[in-house]
């Protein structure tokens, strides 16, 4: 072991966790891990890391503790236990790797600032194979000299994107998981349209790769210039022009699509919450354009 290597201990030996093991004994590191499952501890020790049987242990000499559980309130119940409190120290930052909310953020960074450890978070935006290959996305949210001093580790990850403050990431990560998963289940859905209707899935696919569009540059254009948050809100579109979408056809439009989905036997919640909320937009806003769901969806605060 060289004088200048790094001494991580990781909290969480999942998917994620025993990933970021393997890149970071591969990267030279000296890794001790722990969890609670000892099937997990079992796997992950014949990935070269040193073994904790406790909490205690993990947390005693090293500088960089990553905590990779389950999302949810675990991350701040790990981090208020006794016996990891007492064993924290200036000498310390702690990584928060993974989903919760911001009132757990902020209440793990009060937990932990008290005790002299610096608390920052750099949230996993990747899956398994990004984290192996040092190319997963890294929300970073602290100060910006933490966002510096912790570069020797996560430049073993991938890139950490500075966010601004303690919680401000973990925002930025249920927003893009918010916009991710409404991706996913529109997806599956229109997948399984093509499917159940005896279409060439290789064509579908190749569409949906390749833009909505003439073009495969269509749908980011779409998305970054039609619906850019002051366009949107504003109704000013310099770069694709005036109104295109009504949103009484969206409404139609999303008829349709219920009505083929149940026709063929698929799950149309997801279609019924649309039609809900473009019928509100159509009933109590305007019908401009498909900006009308943005006042139904951020209405504005009263005071």
């Amino acid at each position: 072991m060289t004088q200048d290597q790094l001494k991580v201990a990781v909290i969480g030996c999942g998917i994620q966790g025993k990933a970021i093991i393997q890149r970071l004994i591969n990267s030279s590191c000296k890794v001790k891990a722990y969890d609670c499952d000892h099937a997990e501890l079992q796997a992950t020790a014949e990935l070269g890391a040193d073994i904790a049987d406790t909490l205690e242990q993990a947390c005693e000499g090293v500088s960089h503790i990553l905590i990779v559980v389950t999302a949810g309130k675990a991350p701040l119940e790990l981090l208020s236990k006794p016996e990891v409190i007492k064993q924290l120290n200036s000498n310390q930052m702690i990584l928060q790797m993974g989903s919760c909310s911001k009132q757990d953020t902020l209440e793990m960074h009060t937990v932990v600032e008290a005790t002299g450890a610096k608390f920052v978070e750099c949230i996993l935006f990747g899956p398994r194979a990004a984290i192996l290959e040092g190319q997963c996305g890294l929300l970073f949210a602290g100060t910006k000299e933490q966002h510096e001093q912790a570069q020797p580790l996560w430049q073993f990850l991938g890139n950490a994107i500075y966010i601004g403050e303690v919680g401000s990431a973990t925002v930025f990560n249920l927003s893009a998981l918010t916009n991710l998963y409404a991706m996913m289940h529109a997806f599956a859905l229109s997948t399984a349209m093509i499917q159940r209707s005896g279409i060439n899935m290789d064509l579908w696919l190749a569409f949906v790769k390749n833009g909505f569009g003439p073009t495969p540059d269509a749908i980011f254009k779409l998305f970054t210039e039609f619906f850019w948050p002051v366009h949107f809100k504003e109704r000013q579109y310099p770069l694709v022009g005036p109104c295109q979408f009504k949103n009484d056809s969206a409404k139609i439009e999303t008829e349709l699509l219920q009505s083929f989905a149940a026709s063929t036997g698929l799950n149309t919640e997801l279609l019924e919450a649309l039609k809900k909320v473009q019928t509100n937009a159509y009933q109590t806003a305007t019908n401009i354009d498909w900006s009308s769901i943005y006042e139904i969806l951020a209405p504005s605060k009263t005071e």
